[in-house]
């Protein structure tokens, strides 16, 4: 029957392949049903809700709601205990939570976490992913030596196991951005481009991942002061981001953004952004300007969809902290729009988003004074 737990299953496996696709939404449509029929069948402590509540923390991971995406692990790791204590899965759940606490910018507690995660089979796929996020850590630290070390060894390990694979291109992808953290702009370049290379043949164009290579080298191009390539690959991402989306024209702009926007679809539209203002510096042609005024308008109208998706305060509390640099930044270009152009329509807007930066503003420091009283 339609309740029956091998239709569960079928939902796990459909839910499994929308994640490796990136259809986040998707997948957690499935596991929500999967969720569904093992609760009625079986109660809220079936030990196999386990990979549901491990899935489901991916896909809220994946949207930047922290709070939800650690409930949902934090669950699994106590249905995987009643297993075995010593469950293979739970390292894995540990690296995750490493990684929110990565994100939080809680790189000590991150570092914990991460070295529980670490296999004693050296040579397995969860190392390869255990050694890359300390590297990260260690970079965030400032620790340049252990970033490389780190670095260096996860590599390798990929190397030995699927020299094409996945795993690889990620790490050529962190490591290309490390070197570029310390001043080894070429070395960081040849390794961004390999990265990306690779995560077109194993993902296709419409991919989260191909859109981070994408951003990842327009950063890189506009460190180095070469801001129309740049803007070559931040248009690319967005495209990658955006289904039915396929304009090849750098200036373009989607007639219709997703319904729930990944929070890397910000991030490009936000340097696009970014891109025109330099432009329009090296120029002085107000066109670009106004092509920058375009591009922050867009991202706010991302950061309010991406915004509406999130249930919890605390991940609308740490959104908040992460856009009201971009808020600023776009009232200020709409400010010198309304200077060069005198038209009000300008002002209007520069207002709008001064609202939203003390909006977000306000947010954060309520959330700063509830520390502080704790």
């Amino acid at each position: 029957g339609q309740n029956s737990p091998d239709v569960a299953i079928s939902f796990l496996n459909i839910a499994n392949l929308e994640i490796d696709l990136s259809n986040y939404n998707i997948a957690l449509d499935y596991l929500i049903k999967a969720e569904k029929i093992y609760i009625a069948n079986f109660g809220n402590d079936y030990p196999d809700l386990d990979v549901v509540y491990q899935n489901m923390g991916k896909v809220y991971n994946s949207r930047s709601d922290y709070e939800k995406a650690l409930n949902y692990y934090n669950k699994a790791i106590q249905l995987l205990k009643k297993k075995n204590p010593n469950h293979p899965r739970i390292p894995e759940l540990n690296m995750n939570i490493g990684y929110i606490l990565f994100v939080r910018e809680e790189y000590d507690k991150a570092l914990g976490y991460y070295h529980r995660s670490i296999s004693p089979d050296r040579l397995s796929q969860l190392n390869i992913k255990v050694y890359r996020n300390l590297a990260r850590c260690h970079q965030r630290l400032n620790h340049a030596d252990s970033a490389l070390f780190y670095y260096r060894q996860s590599i390798q390990i990929s190397d030995a196991m699927a020299p094409g694979g996945y795993e690889k291109a990620s790490g050529l992808l962190y490591f290309g951005e490390f070197l570029q953290s310390v001043g080894r702009t070429n070395e960081a370049e040849k390794n961004i481009r390999e990265a990306t290379r690779m995560m077109e043949t194993l993902l296709g164009r419409k991919n989260r991942d191909l859109a981070d290579c994408y951003l990842k080298l327009g950063d890189l191009y506009i460190n180095t002061n070469r801001p129309s390539d740049a803007l070559s690959y931040f248009h690319r991402a967005v495209v990658a981001l955006t289904p039915g989306y396929d304009e090849k024209d750098i200036h373009s702009i989607p007639e219709a953004l997703p319904q729930n926007p990944d929070y890397y679809l910000l991030s490009a539209f936000e340097r696009k952004a970014q891109a025109y203002q330099q432009v329009w510096h090296d120029t002085k042609n107000l066109h670009f300007l106004k092509l920058s005024g375009q591009n922050y308008v867009v991202a706010g109208n991302v950061l309010d969809r991406i915004r509406s998706t999130y249930s919890s305060e605390e991940s609308n509390i740490q959104f908040s902290g992460n856009v009201r640099q971009t808020l600023q930044k776009a009232m200020k270009t709409h400010i010198d729009l309304f200077r060069g152009t005198g038209d009000s329509i300008y002002l209007a807007e520069a207002f709008r988003f001064s609202e939203k930066s003390k909006s977000a503003l306000l947010m954060q420091a309520f959330h700063d004074q509830e520390e502080l009283a704790y």
